[in-house]
């Protein structure tokens, strides 16, 4: 079972429009979602104020799917997760989503690689397995002898053209790979091989903040959240794994820092 050689140009880019791997169990689930997620993690007592009891998903999901109680629903999301993870593993396994992650190689630089499939091993029978190999919290996986794969991404695949088997194309019907980079992104981009990251041109990680900030804000969901620590929080989640939510000093990703990118986002006059 091989894997397929890209340009390190070609990982970076599947890397940086990648879903950290904590996160795409909710991000590519099929009849699950942020919502949903939310709802599991709001007490009954609060679902008004948090979830809004006029909302057409917490209608849909209140007839049945949502306990009406904290403990019902700590247990369920334990079980979807479990569930939902395995899928993930099961999906990254048959090729149809990719593992892009880094390694660190000999000489102490990193390099961005697809992690091999074949390292995925999720589900048997009725009886689901988690991979030892694998954690979730810290992104990495390793192959049970010399590398850690580390800050893994989850992406759909990208789509080959024939005449250049070489140069991979990002599939434009998939929301999950930046087919319009962001100015930020763009920017950041341009100056990766001038300036290389701490890892070898990873993207800037303000610019990674501010793109996130920039998308986020389109949604009233996340506008609607109650207050900037909050909102911050919900941002580096999204961007480095639900674990990560409530890492306030977390280098580079300080809410702090996030808190400020999200006000100077919030105050930016509207294009014309």
């Amino acid at each position: 079972m091989t894997v397929p050689e890209l340009s390190k140009d070609t990982l970076e880019e599947l890397w940086e429009a990648g879903i950290p791997l904590d996160d795409a169990w909710v991000e590519f689930a099929r009849f699950f979602d942020r919502y949903a997620l939310m709802a599991l993690r709001t007490d009954p007592a609060n679902d008004s104020d948090v979830l809004g009891l006029d909302h057409p998903r917490y209608k849909e999901l209140s007839k049945g799917w949502l306990p009406r109680t904290w403990e019902a629903r700590q247990k369920k999301l334990a079980t979807t997760m479990e569930s939902e993870r395995g899928i993930l593993l099961d999906e990254i396994r048959a090729g149809s989503l990719w593992a892009i992650g880094f390694r660190t190689l000999p000489s102490g630089f990193d390099e961005p690689v697809r992690v091999p499939r074949q390292l995925f091993l999720a589900s048997a029978g009725w009886e689901l397995r988690m991979p030892a190999n694998i954690d979730w919290s810290k992104a990495e996986l390793r192959d049970g002898r010399s590398y850690c794969y580390f800050d893994i991404r989850v992406v759909r695949p990208p789509v080959v053209a024939n005449e250049s088997p070489e140069a991979p194309q990002l599939h434009r019907g998939n929301v999950h790979t930046a087919a319009k980079p962001s100015p930020d992104n763009a920017r950041a981009a341009s100056v990766k091989q001038a300036v290389p990251g701490p890892r070898g041109g990873k993207p800037n990680k303000s610019d990674r903040i501010r793109s996130k900030v920039d998308e986020l804000w389109r949604d009233p969901l996340f506008r609607a959240i109650p207050n900037r620590t909050d909102q911050a929080r919900e941002a580096r989640a999204r961007l480095c794994g639900e674990n990560t939510r409530h890492l306030d000093d977390m280098q580079g990703y300080r809410t702090t820092q996030i808190k400020r990118i999200i006000g100077e986002v919030a105050n930016k006059p509207a294009e014309t």
